[in-house]
C-alpha cells in the first residue's frame, strides 16, 4: 500500500511539473513578444525624434 501511495503521489509530482513546464514556456514567449513590442516601439521614438529634429532645421 505505501508502495502505491509513493506512486500516486510521483505521478501527481510529474503532473504538476509538466504544469509548471507549460506555464515556463507561456512566459517565455510572452517575454518574447513583449521584447519585440519594446524595439518596435524604440524604433518608432527613432523615427519621431528624427522627424522633429527635420523640423527644428
Amino acid at each position: 500500500m505505501e508502495l502505491r501511495a509513493s506512486l500516486g503521489k510521483i505521478e501527481q509530482m510529474k503532473r504538476k511539473v509538466e504544469e509548471l513546464e507549460m506555464t515556463l514556456q507561456n512566459c517565455e514567449m510572452r517575454i518574447e513578444f513583449l521584447e519585440a513590442s519594446e524595439e518596435r516601439k524604440k524604433e518608432q521614438i527613432r523615427e519621431v525624434a528624427d522627424y522633429l529634429q527635420t523640423l527644428a532645421v
